[in-house]
């Protein structure tokens, strides 16, 4: 500063520039006036102080090499320390959180060295020891000739925006985590570990169990310290808030977070957090967020909680909806399993059943309903029974499946189901099917090729019309019939494979060997286990199993002479069956009205067969004549005419129907009364 000749004293630049003469003193100087430079930064640092100590936020300044000279107001509160102990090359390492010191001193030194603004989220350690998240950013201040002066800096109070964005984003990870099983134990075990480390070091959950607080979850980082029971039995009973407890453990003061866990205002146990008290504590914004917590996960607990009972139940009536066992029949081997999905998927709607009519026919049926729990159950056992039912009465695969859907549509009518029906005769050697969108099962014949049973039809309670016609296919001596859900082929989530490797199974002659073909299926296709439930039905013809206990007459045209011959034959095994002579008289009289029958409607080639596999005698009756059906128990005009000798027939036997073949001829089935 210099003074000038008015007597004010005015600042100048001097510089001096030797000329290079051997002489030191031969230099040449300059005096550059200043003042109003000068006077202009120390008027903008006045004004930006003055600013400053208006604002909230903690503003300070540093020299050119980055060393602290400034803190408003607002900074030296916060910290509670003194200007000259916030000042300094080292001032920011002291108030700084020590876990983004590091970071925030290689951004610090890089912004200087460039001469680039400089802005870092980072927490700053107040006076309370408890750090806060602060948006900090510095700008440099230039010189007339572009040279940095100054840095003047400011920290933003970002605390509970940050502290709610990752709250927001922790409940987002919480509700994916707990939400992902709904197992109960396994729900448990995933809130205690999404605890750790982002909220505590351990954590416990203790459930209510007949009124008394149990441990039921424990998860920590390193060492484990459980909260005393007694502590969370306080808390469950008492207010719904919160608790907190300080204390010292092995020289480490720890403190314990005791929130209890409602739902609809019932308690059902309380969710505990330990951390030791020196880190990022807790807080009342802390506290009221781990509140929120507990409340989310008491409903992921309580969802899991019922989603077990209904689990349960569901497995139960399940359970009693599939066959306890498989029927023994003479010449049919049955084999069948059924595999629950993974223990993520809950009860399904899957079935299988076989079993046998008074006639000597087998039924078998298998289905898939939509959905799963306790609803697909009950709609699953439903279906089952309304197919046996039916096929009691009147055993023709179409009727048994439009009865299912119509039944459907009247208890579930937004539900849907595939069936597959199929009625074996092992007199005739056919089945006869139906199906409602099921997957077609196969036959393996004897000599290894394969038959798909392809029915098209839309599944029940989606069909606009009912079917009309059943298909019809031989079953011969060792096939080997295939029926499956598709759970089976969707296993591999990729249902061509699944039916290439099933195709693949029962290509394998090794099929043919084994006792439980239906096992080695289930074996080999779900070797990883089963995504969905399965439900798996083989059935085998062994026919030479039923020639010991059935007797057959054939005839290309039925005359006088062969009816004869044949009905002594007929009288004397009935009478080795131990028939009494009523009985006897009234079998006499069922054969007598069929024979005539088939002679008045049906001329040409006959068969009879009189079987006594299952333990009731059947009366069969097979022409081929232009073919005819009659359900039984349908009502009948006693008066009239045409059908007498059929009432007469059904009045007499346990059991009568007549169905017709395909291509042509019918087949009257008698079930006599021993």
């Amino acid at each position: 500063m210099r003074r000038r000749a008015d007597g004010m004293y005015r600042w100048h630049l001097i510089r001096w520039v030797h000329l290079g003469t051997p002489s030191p003193f031969h230099r040449i100087g300059t005096a550059m006036d200043i003042h109003d430079q000068r006077t202009a930064h120390e008027i903008r640092d006045r004004q930006m102080r003055t600013i400053a100590e208006a604002l909230p936020d903690l503003v300070w300044s540093t020299n050119a090499r980055g060393e602290q000279d400034y803190a408003n107001e607002a900074m030296l509160k916060y910290t509670r320390r003194s200007l000259e102990e916030v000042t300094g090359a080292d001032a920011w390492e002291t108030l700084v959180h020590s876990a983004d010191l590091a970071l925030s001193r290689d951004r610090w030194q890089d912004s200087i060295a460039r001469g680039v603004p400089y802005e870092m989220q980072h927490r700053l350690i107040g006076a309370d020891g408890r750090p806060r998240w602060f948006l900090t950013r510095a700008s440099p201040m230039h010189d007339e000739n572009g040279e940095i002066v100054r840095w003047f800096g400011t920290s933003t109070d970002i605390d509970d925006q940050k502290r709610m964005s990752q709250e927001q984003a922790y409940l987002a990870e919480l509700g994916r985590i707990v939400n992902s099983s709904l197992e109960l134990d396994r729900t448990l075990r995933h809130i205690c570990e999404a605890a750790i480390p982002r909220l505590a070091d351990s954590c416990q959950v203790d459930l209510l169990m007949n009124g008394v607080p149990r441990t039921v979850a424990f998860a920590h980082d390193g060492v484990r310290r459980e909260v005393p029971a007694s502590r969370i039995r306080a808390h469950i009973y008492g207010e719904a808030r919160a608790a907190c407890f300080v204390e010292n453990i092995n020289d480490t003061v720890l403190e314990t977070i005791v929130v209890p866990m409602h739902v609809r205002g019932k308690s059902i146990g309380a969710i505990s957090f330990v951390r030791p008290e020196d880190c990022d504590a807790y807080g009342a914004a802390g506290v009221a967020f781990l509140e929120e917590v507990a409340r989310r996960c008491a409903l992921a607990i309580q969802n899991a909680q019922l989603y077990q009972r209904e689990h349960r139940v569901a497995e139960a009536l399940q359970a009693a909806s599939l066959p306890r066992r498989l029927p023994l029949i003479d010449g049919i081997a049955l084999d069948a399993v059924y595999v629950p999905g993974s223990s993520e998927a809950q009860i399904g709607g899957d079935w299988y059943d076989a079993f046998a009519l008074a006639d000597g026919r087998v039924v078998v049926s298998i289905g898939d309903v939509a959905g799963s729990g306790l609803d697909a159950a009950v709609t699953m056992s439903s279906m089952r029974q309304i197919i046996r039912g039916i096929a009691q009465v009147h055993a023709d695969p179409v009727l048994m499946l439009n009865s299912a859907d119509r039944a459907l549509r009247v208890d579930e009518p937004d539900g849907f189901v595939t069936a597959f029906v199929g009625v074996i005769d092992p007199i005739a050697s056919t089945m006869v099917y139906a199906s409602a969108g099921h997957p077609p099962p196969f036959i393996r014949r004897t000599d290894g090729s394969l038959d798909e049973l392809v029915f098209v039809d839309l599944p029940l309670g989606l069909r606009d019309r009912v079917s009309i016609r059943a298909c019809s296919v031989s079953v011969g001596d060792g096939d080997l019939l295939v029926f499956y859900t598709d759970g089976l082929i969707e296993s591999s989530h990729d249902i061509a494979k699944g039916e290439r490797l099933l195709r693949a199974i029962l290509a394998d002659a090794q099929i043919d060997t084994v006792r439980h073909p239906a096992a080695l299926i289930r074996e080999r296709v779900l070797s990883d286990g089963a995504r969905d439930d399965v439900a798996i039905l083989t059935l085998r013809m062994h026919r030479d199993q039923r020639i010991a206990n059935m007797r057959r007459w054939m005839f290309a045209c039925l005359d006088a002479d062969g009816l004869s011959s044949m009905r002594r034959e007929f009288r004397a095994l009935l009478i080795g069956y131990g028939l009494s002579e009523l009985r006897l008289e009234a079998a006499e009289l069922v054969f007598g009205e069929l024979a005539g029958n088939v002679v008045r409607h049906a001329a040409g080639s006959v068969e009879f067969v009189l079987d006594n596999t299952g333990g009731d005698l059947v009366l069969h009756v097979i022409d081929e004549g232009p073919g005819f059906e009659r359900a039984p128990m349908l009502p009948i005009d006693v008066m009239s005419e045409s059908g007498r000798g059929l009432f007469i027939v059904s009045e007499l036997t346990r059991e009568f129907s007549v169905t017709k073949r395909h291509p042509r001829g019918s087949h009257a089935r008698a079930v006599l009364v021993k």
